[in-house]
């Protein structure tokens, strides 16, 4: 299949097409084995001792899906529960299905539809970046000759920076001194530059802390949980490259809220890794096989 990658946003948009044709990841959050992830989300984020001191809480959860978090949630407060407005953000109304006593908010993660200062936490689980399946693609698929390591760089690039945008705008929509309750595989999906072996880099409490030390968040909570076993071959059909079931939760408290010149950087290193990935040859037909893969 033949594709026209002539401007950075063409990438994301085609890895974003692949992504949504790919397989539901709802069957892997609304699986039973999933459920001790959420609940373990909830008793972190110290939402019931917040309520149950009187406090009245307005919560985000990015990508949210079918609202398992906030069921989760809402679950623990029992008579509490309206205590608590949930807002779920996910990419369209097909991702989030039925969500039962909480609000549905079609939105990309880069850009939430919501003001700044709306939130007293923000729930960050398994946020997907699609960009990182064109990596995973080109690792187990595809060769793009000298240029392939170039490749792999400048897509890590892309996705280390998507990610701290992601981070930046949940930020924004912070109240101040609010916090981001992130949870996410302890093992990041990273492969060696030959493709043979996966470069397993695990997500400790040091690299999260290097991961946003330029960010106006501070690791507050860290804490690791390994899970049913079942989950790894859930996962990994999903299109993941999970090693083990286990899964890093934190709490991110923000510490600012000036992040303007600090989205600009970020916004400026993804368009050069985008730009980059144009020039190098052959990654135009990479992205037109991995879209004709999925269709």
């Amino acid at each position: 299949m033949v594709v026209k990658v002539d401007q950075p946003e063409d990438i994301i948009r085609i890895a974003q097409e692949c992504y949504l044709k790919g397989t539901d990841f709802r069957r892997v959050s609304d699986s039973s084995e999933m459920g001790g992830f959420y609940d373990n989300q909830t008793k972190l984020s110290g939402v019931k001792r917040l309520v149950e001191s009187g406090r009245k809480l307005k919560i985000g959860d990015i990508a949210g899906g079918s609202g398992r978090q906030g069921d989760s949630i809402r679950r623990s407060l029992g008579s509490k529960a309206d205590s608590v407005e949930i807002d779920v953000f996910d990419i369209n109304m097909k991702a989030m299905g039925e969500v039962t006593g909480q609000n549905r908010i079609v939105s990309e993660t880069m850009h939430l539809k919501a003001a700044d200062g709306t939130y007293d936490m923000i729930f960050m689980n398994n946020v997907p970046v699609p960009l990182s399946s064109v990596g995973r693609y080109v690792t187990h698929i595809k060769e793009v000759g000298d240029g392939r390591d170039q490749v792999l760089e400048m897509l890590n690039l892309a996705v280390d920076s998507i990610v701290k945008l992601n981070l930046l705008e949940a930020v924004r929509a912070l109240k101040d001194d609010g916090a981001i309750v992130l949870g996410v595989n302890y093992e990041e999906s990273r492969k060696s530059s030959d493709g043979t072996e996966p470069r397993r880099k695990l997500l400790t409490r040091e690299s999260l802390e290097k991961i946003v030390d330029d960010l106006p968040l501070k690791v507050e909570k860290f804490e690791i949980k390994k899970y049913d076993e079942k989950l790894v071959p859930l996962w990994r059909n999903y299109g993941a490259d999970m090693g083990k079931p286990e899964f890093v939760h934190a709490v991110l408290r923000k510490t600012g809220s000036d992040i303007s010149e600090l989205v600009a950087m970020q916004e400026q290193v993804l368009d050069f890794a985008l730009r980059q990935l144009i020039r190098i040859e052959g990654f135009e037909d990479v992205m037109g096989e991995m879209k004709k893969a999925k269709n």
